[in-house]
């Protein structure tokens, strides 16, 4: 599957249209999400009545309390003695038998929580019937849901699709407020080919040449300006998707698309989506293919090449992202360069200035208002009760507009300086220029993440990368950045983005038919690729290091990847398989969900359920 992006001017056919279906597929998201939450209350309500587990979830809960509670103590200890050191010795012998309470009580936790999670299982057989109806309960909700969204059946298949991927992940589907961004789509079964989607024949997607137009432009003293059309015509088209029905006639919507590089005549388009992303106040439209390749080349004979993938600072160059070493004798990195490493800071910094300006005029409020509570209108009283805990810009800028329209006696101070902390050259003009400058930086990194992938996958057969967890990034398994530097901190690994790069190279790779092998990142760091020595050291602060065991000094990067390298050789000699037979790894839900299948089975003491457990894996 491929996807292709292309810019779009909003809709200009259907708009009415086209902004009602918006707004119900972002009310239909709600919807399903409140339907999936009752879902999972009853669920569980069910569960616990089953007495083992009920006992057993809250011995775990009770751990939890205790654990929460000692790792409170120690962050007062450690602020209390102006300390940051992990090490029982600096802390004291309070330090240290806190500590030692902690990791007691976390392989406690560790326990309880798989002791639950059991019973959780058993429970789940026990309560068969129950938890049967509670599942026709959600499917029928839904269904009604579905039949009142009043959506095109594409978009709210999109929909769906978007919330069941959303329960699968730890957070679970959360409830989206209202910003103007959305999406509509058109589901193409079987597959539309590419000929037909520029022929303009289909009832459901055209995507066909557009007329030139003239263009206007405004001086600065008034005049408009008639300039002639744009060159290239072959690149300006009009996509006609289909948002309803009147009979069996397609109602459509069209945008003009600027498509600055050809669809490939070899695939079949699967999905067409119009989406909408709003920044700083201005809409963005989009326009995205999704398309289902032909048969790729064969990569039989390649090298192989292992990339680590992490974030590094190198001061005068960027932001190192990826270091790769191949089998043909290549060794490379991805560098993000200074001056988008400059951009990223730039829109911190007008972050960081907005703060410090909210603040002071937070202050502002609060003092106006502790003075004047009695004098206050009840409205007011009401919506600033919580104003000194406010962190968003929004709120105030909110609380400024409705203010305006119900102005009172003796806020002529306050009001003046909220006003204009907002307008002006105050926090809008700001926002405006923190977003967009946020925006542009982050699409110059993945157009250099898309430029990597595409020529690195062409020259070898086999990818080989590290299997870090980047949703857990407590845990030791994500990369990590170097300490010791002031300014390497979440900045760095919001902008560096491994897991954005990796998907990057995953999915260029399957268009190119390219294997990727995804391996434990454990000591690949640590571990010296000439000797095989393994030894810790303050790697944060060492880019190059000299190994205590064969006198070897290499780029820690380098050696990681030439560890994976190492390790990839030794389990798959002959290369990875290909992307039609490669088996994705498993995530910690599907990890879980084998695991769980598995425990029903050996619970049920049958057959039946041992294979169920086989096929999950």
């Amino acid at each position: 599957m491929i996807v292709y992006s292309y810019g779009c001017k909003p809709p200009h056919v259907n708009v009415p249209l086209v902004e009602e279906q918006l707004s119900k597929a972002h009310a239909y998201h709600n919807k399903l999400v409140e339907i999936t939450r009752a879902h999972r209350v009853v669920r569980e309500e069910g569960l616990l009545a089953h007495a083992p587990y009920a006992a057993a979830v809250k011995a775990h809960a009770d751990v939890l309390t205790l654990l929460v509670e000692a790792r409170g103590e120690l962050k007062a200890l450690r602020s209390a003695v102006h300390k940051r050191e992990v090490s029982g010795k600096k802390l004291g012998a309070e330090g240290a038998a806190l500590l030692d309470r902690i990791k007691s009580l976390r392989e406690s936790e560790r326990t309880s929580r798989g002791a639950a999670r059991d019973l959780r299982g058993e429970a789940k057989l026990v309560h068969v019937a129950l938890l049967a109806a509670a599942d026709e309960k959600a499917a029928a909700d839904k269904r009604t849901a579905r039949a009142a969204c009043n959506l095109y059946w594409g978009t709210y298949l999109l929909v769906e699709r978007a919330v069941d991927a959303a329960v699968k992940t730890p957070g679970g589907a959360n409830f989206r407020r209202w910003t103007g961004d959305g999406y509509l789509g058109v589901q193409l079964q079987h597959g539309l080919p590419i000929r037909d989607l520029l022929a303009g024949t289909d009832t459901r997607a055209q995507f066909v040449e557009a007329p030139l137009l003239p263009r206007t432009v405004t001086k600065k003293d008034g005049r408009v300006v008639v300039l002639p059309a744009r060159e290239r015509p072959e690149e300006h088209r009009v996509l006609r998707f289909r948002v309803g029905s009147e009979g069996r006639a397609p109602v459509w919507a069209e945008v003009r698309v600027t498509a600055h590089r050809p669809l490939p005549q070899n695939a079949v388009v699967k999905w067409v989506q119009v989406v909408r992303t709003r920044t700083a106040g201005r809409d963005r439209w989009g326009v995205r293919f999704t398309l289902e390749a032909g048969a790729s080349p064969s990569r039989v004979g390649l090298p192989m090449v292992a990339l680590d993938l992490g974030w590094r600072r190198l001061p005068g160059v960027g932001v190192r992202v990826a270091y790769g070493v191949g089998t043909d004798g290549n060794s490379f990195q991805l560098v993000l360069p200074e001056e988008v490493v400059s951009g990223w800071k730039k829109a911190c910094d007008l972050r960081s200035i907005r703060d410090k300006m909210l603040n002071e005029v937070l202050e502002v409020l609060c003092d106006f208002r502790r003075a004047n509570v009695e004098m206050l209108p009840a409205w007011f009283r009401e919506r600033t009760q919580h104003a000194h805990a406010w962190r968003s810009p929004a709120r105030l800028a909110a609380l400024a507009r409705a203010w305006k329209g119900q102005r009172f006696e003796g806020d002529g101070a306050a009001f003046a300086r909220v006003w204009e902390w907002q307008g002006g050259r105050g926090d809008r003009h700001l926002w405006t220029w923190e977003a967009n400058q946020r925006r542009g930086v982050l699409a110059r990194r993945d157009e250099l993440y898309a430029k990597f992938a595409a020529l690195l996958c062409p020259r070898y057969g086999s990818v080989v990368v590290e299997d870090f967890d980047l949703t857990s990034p407590g845990i030791g398994r994500a990369p990590v950045a170097e300490k010791g530097t002031a300014d390497l901190g979440s900045p760095h690994r919001v902008l560096g983005a491994p897991g954005r790069l990796r998907e990057r190279i995953r999915t260029t790779a399957a268009r190119e038919g390219v294997g990727v092998l995804t391996l434990p990142a454990a000591n690949t760091t640590r571990r010296c690729h000439a000797c095989g020595l393994v030894r810790a050291f303050p790697a944060a602060e060492e880019l190059h290091h000299r190994c205590s065991g064969c006198g070897a000094e290499w780029d820690q990067d380098e050696n990681a990847a030439r560890n994976l390298l190492a390790a990839a050789l030794r389990e798959h000699p002959g290369g990875a398989p290909r992307p039609e037979t490669a088996r994705a790894p498993k995530s910690a839900w599907s990890r879980r969900k084998a695991a769980k299948a598995e425990r029903v089975g050996a619970y049920a003491g049958g057959e039946s359920g041992t294979a169920r457990a086989v096929g999950l894996k």
